[in-house]
């Protein structure tokens, strides 16, 4: 079967998206042969392209571009001309960000897979937004620009108290922040696992510490007790480690 002189499956792969606003990605058959004929025109590297998951019309209305910096993956709207875009490395979302304009979109992973700086992507191309996290994580101090990102952030505005609390203690202040589901978990590194401690505040207006090191979980009646026992919690962590890290004696 043919359409505009496209050969298309005999079940539409474009069902529910308004064919009309996508003209290159009928004709071309989907938006990964779309993208693969862009980047060869212009002679780029824009990965491996492929499909995102194995379907049978994955590859008409989504795309993915791998490389060794990470993962681009593009979707596309139903009713408007618009590819949603979204950058990833290896641990986080990096970046997200919508166009109409699916050469920039090849472009953008070109100079993603270049090794473009996240400055030098968003001056470029002005339809992406570099993700908080990954700011904070190109930070020269990741702790201190993670504590300074919570506590500035609205959207942590209920969990103020728990943060202002644990980052004047200094022990706390030391580690690696991060809020979710009114807990508040701190590790040596992102996404650390080891010695981690975690503050959570509940509908009772009681707190829970707990050491996953220590197997231990703790309900305190005040903000302050629940502080002090974290640290006190850190510090029995470090003791331990720094006791095992001792070389044996002649």
């Amino acid at each position: 079967m043919t359409m505009n002189g496209a050969r298309v499956p005999a079940r539409d792969p474009f069902r529910g998206i308004d064919r009309s606003v996508y003209p290159d990605l009928v004709t071309q058959d989907g938006l990964v042969t779309a993208i693969r004929t862009i980047a060869l025109l212009e002679d780029i590297d824009a990965g491996r392209v492929d499909v995102q998951y194995p379907a049978e019309f994955a590859g008409y209305t989504s795309a993915a571009m791998d490389s060794a910096r990470g993962r681009i993956l593009v979707d596309i709207a139903t009713s408007v001309r618009l590819f949603m875009t979204a950058v990833s490395d290896t641990q986080i979302e990096v970046a997200t960000g919508a166009t109409d304009d699916l050469p920039e979109v090849v472009r953008m992973a070109a100079a993603w897979n270049a090794g473009a700086s996240y400055d030098e992507l968003v001056e470029r191309f002005v339809f992406l937004r570099i993700s908080d996290l990954a700011k904070v994580l190109a930070s020269p101090d990741p702790i201190g620009a993670q504590w300074a990102y919570l506590l500035d952030s609205s959207y942590f505005e209920d969990d103020r108290e728990l943060l202002e609390a644990s980052h004047q203690q200094p022990d706390l202040r030391a580690r690696f922040p991060d809020m979710s589901h009114r807990e508040l978990r701190l590790s040596k590194e992102f996404r650390g696992t080891d010695g981690v401690i975690r503050i959570a505040s509940t509908r009772d207006g009681t707190y829970i510490v707990s050491s996953d090191d220590a197997g231990s979980t703790t309900r305190f009646a005040s903000l302050p007790e629940a502080v002090s026992a974290a640290a006190e919690a850190l510090r029995s962590h470090l003791h331990r480690h720094a006791t095992d890290d001792r070389p044996p004696l002649p």
